[in-house]
Parts: structure tokens; C-alpha cells; sequence
């Protein structure tokens, strides 16, 4: 069974967990360069969880102790901004993504969101337009901007926000 945990500061995590989150941050990297066909390395940088969380909540898929998944997110007084979301390639088509995406919705309270998504990401772009969220492409970079406003809602900000990090939704894989 796959856990989903709200994590929002780094002394949530073990320092493996630590490491796997950053390690799959790089992938998440890694990947981007690759479809937007990016030849040259980017700059190296030092990356660390503290980094990851600074100001931002992750939702971590979990395989036993082992981080297969994440979204980084972002909620400043009610306005969600999704920063990134990545899968463990081997976890990919299993329906991991909605699973958290659910989580963070089920969790979260805002009255905007919005997200990012570089050309390519269609499993993404999908769930997205499945929820009947306006998308618009930027012509200039090929990237599409998904983003929706509700009701009003009042949340702390991210920053303000206690530490969380206890299990808030498993989920069976397909």
C-alpha cells in the first residue's frame, strides 16, 4: 500500500527520506532539460530538503520508506500554486499522480490554483483539463498554464503553517 504524506518542514523526513527527495527533485531536473531539449547541463547547484520545503509543502508518495513521488506546492493566503509534480518512472500510468493530487486538494484549502506544465506532459495537462480547469498555451515557449479560481477560501500561508507530517491518504496502485 502507497502512503501519502504531507510534509512541510525537513526534520519530518529521515535523512535516506531526505535524501530520496532530493534525489528525485534532480530527476524531476533531469527530466524538464530533456523535454525542452536543453543540451547544455544547467548550473550545479547544491540542493537539500531544506531548499525543497523552504515556504513550500511537498506531498510525498511513499513505498514503505522509499519516496516514489511527490508535488511540491505552494499556498500563500488561499492561492495554491503547483510547482512541481513528479513520478518514480517505475510508478508511472498507475494512477500515483492523481492519488496525490487528491491528496493535496483533499487537504488544502484555497480559493485559486494554478500550475505550470512544460510541452510533453500530457498524463498531467489530462487531469488538469479533465477537471474542467481553463488551460492556456504560451505561444512564445510552448508551455501550458492551467490555473482556476473558486469561491473564497481563507488559509494561513504556507510559511505560517505548523509542521505536518503524518499519513493523510494511502492508495492502492493499478
Amino acid at each position: 500500500m502507497i502512503e501519502i504524506r504531507l510534509v512541510s518542514q525537513p526534520q519530518a523526513l529521515t535523512e535516506l527520506q531526505g535524501e530520496q527527495l532530493v534525489e528525485l527533485h534532480l530527476d524531476y531536473l533531469a527530466n524538464q532539460r530533456e523535454l525542452l531539449k536543453e543540451v547544455k547541463p544547467g548550473p550545479v547547484i547544491q540542493i537539500t530538503p531544506q531548499h525543497l520545503l523552504e515556504n513550500n509543502v511537498v506531498a510525498a508518495a511513499f513505498d514503505l520508506d522509499k519516496i516514489i513521488g511527490y508535488v511540491l506546492f505552494r499556498n500563500i493566503t488561499g492561492a495554491l500554486s503547483i510547482r512541481c509534480i513528479f513520478v518514480n518512472p517505475a510508478y508511472r500510468q498507475k494512477g500515483l499522480m492523481k492519488a496525490m493530487l487528491d491528496v493535496v486538494h483533499a487537504n488544502e484549502t484555497y480559493h485559486q490554483i494554478g500550475v505550470n506544465l512544460p510541452p510533453e506532459c500530457d498524463n498531467v495537462a489530462n487531469y488538469f483539463e479533465d477537471m474542467g480547469y481553463p488551460k492556456v498555451r504560451d505561444l512564445n515557449c510552448g508551455w501550458t498554464c492551467f490555473s482556476r479560481v473558486f469561491a473564497e477560501s481563507s488559509r494561513r500561508p504556507t510559511v505560517d503553517r505548523p509542521p505536518i507530517s503524518g499519513v493523510v491518504g494511502t492508495c492502492a496502485l493499478k
